[in-house]
C-alpha cells in the first residue's frame, strides 16, 4: 500500500479519535458541572439544616430533638445512617437529635485548609 494512503488513513482515524475526544471532553464538563451544582445544592440544604437546630436550640444532648420537633423530614434519619452520621455534626441521643457546633467547628477547619 502507498504510503500516502496510510498517511490518509492515519489521517481520519487521528479525525475521529479527535471527535470523540472532544465529545467526551462536552460530556465530562457537563457532568462536572452538574457534580458542582449538586455539591452547592448538599451544601446550602446542609445550612439551612443546621440553622434549623441552633433555631430550636438543639445544640447539646440535653437538649436534643426529635425530628418531628425539628421539622425534619425522615429521610434524615436515613442520611444519618450514611455519611452524614459518619461526618460527627448531627448527633443522635435515644432517637432524638442535636447539632455538635464544636464537630460543626472542626469540619469547617478542615475544609478550609484543604482550600488554602
Amino acid at each position: 500500500m502507498p504510503g500516502y494512503l496510510l498517511d490518509e488513513q492515519h489521517s481520519i482515524q487521528m479525525k475521529k479519535m479527535s471527535a470523540c475526544f472532544q465529545t467526551l471532553q462536552r460530556r465530562l464538563d457537563a457532568e462536572s458541572a452538574a457534580m458542582f451544582r449538586r455539591r452547592g445544592e448538599i451544601r446550602e440544604r446542609l445550612f439551612e439544616v443546621i440553622g434549623r437546630f441552633r433555631e430550636k436550640g438543639a445544640v447539646s444532648a440535653e437538649r436534643a430533638m426529635t425530628l418531628e420537633e425539628l421539622g425534619l423530614p425522615a429521610r434524615f434519619q436515613e442520611a444519618m445512617k450514611r455519611r452524614l452520621g459518619r461526618i460527627g455534626v448531627f448527633v443522635e441521643v435515644n432517637g432524638k437529635y442535636y447539632l455538635s457546633e464544636e464537630r460543626f467547628r472542626e469540619v469547617q477547619e478542615r475544609i478550609s485548609s484543604r482550600k488554602h
